[in-house]
């Protein structure tokens, strides 16, 4: 995927200097939910949520949706979070199927910012992301017997967390390439101070340019990905995403994630993989959940004919695979838990 705008030259010496200054200076991972009052009916959260997605002007298609297979409350209900930039469309095409195969509910959230313009995601904090989070659960946790949540990249990074945080809630975890670390090390920076303005400096642009690319062929994207997805956002969105990375992805908190896992990354070879998120990081952060305490139903695949994006209609996958293990996974847990 091409960056817009003329890079500009900075001695390669500078870079470890800056990162030095900036690990002095930066400022402390630390986040708490803020509870809200919440309303006394799934119903009336689903409305009030669809009512603040006209008022921000969501665009057709990435508004919150909830869908429900099950009269009264359902053996299971999904959570679906998406990713960075992203919307519902980026786990649609297969969690849409799994709701109707175990005649489940499922809700996708719609995380502050995304859907309407780049300038309102530039201005969302990650503790905005997780509050939204936080209360979806809550509320989906209504909907059915057993939770499982389903995250997408940044979406997987958040339902780690809420798994962390809520292992009494989350029967299980459904993870679609998650975002533990990027796969070119220098996005850490957006989160040092002045990583932002070093990043424009380098690019010489503020936004940073994800649009189709048709002549290239690693571009598998389908036109009208752009509906659902933003292809231009600002460099200072990612200062968020690397915020919550940093706070959610320490040994302290993989090591409470001690419900079923199962993963699913790009990997076919060394040339062809994940371009996003660190595959390597993902297979280490697998290995460390529950720290001694590893779920027995936990599970990995690589997807040889994969993509970041996994579970879209938009991004061509091997689907077939993946429902197929994902129908394997859920089915073991509502077994496992019969048995508890």
């Amino acid at each position: 995927m091409n960056i817009s705008g003329k890079k500009k030259y900075i001695p390669f010496v500078a870079i470890p200097i800056f990162l030095f200054v900036g690990f002095l200076l930066i400022p402390g991972r630390d986040y708490r939910h803020s509870a809200a009052r919440l309303p006394a009916s799934f119903d009336e959260y689903y409305k009030s949520e669809l009512a603040e997605a006209v008022r921000d002007q969501a665009r057709p298609g990435t508004e919150p949706k909830m869908l429900s297979f099950s009269p009264g409350k359902a053996k299971v209900a999904f959570l679906y979070i998406h990713g960075f930039k992203a919307s519902r469309a980026e786990g649609e095409a297969v969690m849409d199927n799994m709701a109707q195969k175990f005649r489940a509910s499922i809700y996708y959230l719609r995380l502050p910012g995304h859907g309407t313009n780049m300038e309102d995601q530039a201005a969302r904090s990650y503790s905005e992301y997780l509050d939204e989070s936080e209360n979806a659960l809550q509320m989906v946790s209504t909907l059915g017997e057993k939770v499982i949540v389903v995250g997408t990249s940044m979406g997987g990074l958040i339902a780690t967390y809420l798994a962390a945080q809520h292992p009494d809630t989350i029967a299980g975890l459904i993870l679609a390439s998650p975002f533990f670390e990027p796969v070119n090390p220098l996005g850490d920076i957006a989160a040092y101070p002045g990583g932002i303005w070093f990043m424009e400096t380098v690019r010489g642009t503020k936004i940073w340019d994800t649009s189709i690319n048709p002549k290239d062929p690693s571009d598998r994207r389908l036109p009208g990905y752009e509906k659902y997805w933003y292809v231009q956002t600002y460099y200072a969105a990612v200062r968020s995403l690397i915020q919550m990375k940093n706070f959610i992805n320490r040994p302290s908190t993989i090591a409470r994630v001690t419900v079923p896992v199962e993963l699913f990354y790009y990997y076919k070879d060394e040339a062809n993989q994940d371009g996003t998120a660190s595959v390597p990081a993902m297979l280490d952060t697998f290995s460390h959940f529950g720290g001694t305490r590893a779920h027995a139903l936990n599970r990995s695949f690589a997807v040889a004919n994969g993509n970041h994006v996994m579970l879209s209609k938009w991004v061509p996958t091997d689907k077939e695979f993946i429902e197929k293990r994902m129908e394997e996974f859920i089915n073991d847990i509502l077994l496992y838990n019969t048995h508890q």
